[in-house]
């Protein structure tokens, strides 16, 4: 936190020119039990001057908190590469607040809880023109191992990806997802299901090479299949 603590002047800012704050480095920066950051062992970066009086003074040893800037990264997304300030006005009000978010119930009072607080505060400073970030909310539903309870690995009932990819393949793994169950809904994890999307796969696999491909078995351009692919492309494009 870009604070230093001066005897005269009390809490000064560090000031704008010298930001960031860079962290020092450290080979051990366990907890050592004192309740302090482990920055505060570090004298070299403790001891400052105070940007007023340049008398002696101690920096903040506190960092922040992952929370922090998840509580506000939405709006930096907006333009990311813009410095002179968090965030460009005008990005801003052309893309927030967010149409839709999407995330577990286990976020609501955790994340999504801050960010909603946060964007108050900004708007109680006149910094953003809305007061809730988030116009929609959209839980997903819960994957569950094939024993029925939610994949954990303290349960030793998680399935994967690598795994499955390994056997299946990934275009199999990605349909089966997509296709799975509706998007909130909790559902098991299915072996059965996964073959199921690669059976489809190696129908369409099969069509496509024995129409496309010079040399493979009934080869010859189908002008019904090719007019259907082709809208089907302009219909996934656009």
């Amino acid at each position: 936190i870009p604070i230093v603590y001066c005897e005269n002047c009390g809490e000064v800012p560090v000031p704008e020119d010298q930001l960031p704050v860079l962290l020092p480095e450290m080979d051990n920066f366990e907890p050592d039990g004192s309740g302090r950051s482990p920055l505060a062992r570090l004298p070299e970066f403790v001891n400052t001057t105070c940007p007023d009086c340049t008398g002696p003074a101690r920096r903040e040893t506190d960092t922040m908190g992952g929370f922090a800037d998840s509580s506000w990264y939405y709006l930096r997304f907006t333009s990311p590469h813009y410095d002179q300030g968090p965030f460009e006005p005008q990005a801003m009000r052309y893309w927030m607040p967010v149409d839709l978010y999407v995330g577990g119930a286990a976020h609501a009072v955790l994340h999504l809880l801050y960010a909603r607080f946060w964007t108050k505060v900004m708007a109680d400073a006149g910094l953003v023109p809305f007061c809730e970030p988030f116009t929609k909310l959209l839980n997903q539903g819960q994957l569950l191992g094939p024993d029925g309870s939610r994949m954990s690995k303290s349960r030793g009932n998680v399935i994967t990806p690598d795994s499955v990819v390994a056997s299946y393949g990934a275009d199999a793994l990605r349909v089966y997802e997509m296709f799975m169950a509706p998007f909130e809904q909790d559902i098991s994890w299915s072996t059965e299901g996964i073959h199921g999307a690669r059976r489809f796969l190696n129908r369409v696999w099969t069509l496509y090479a024995q129409t496309y491909f010079p040399g493979a078995a009934e080869s010859g351009s189908d002008p019904d299949l090719e007019r259907l692919l082709h809208k089907t492309i302009r219909f996934v494009s656009e």
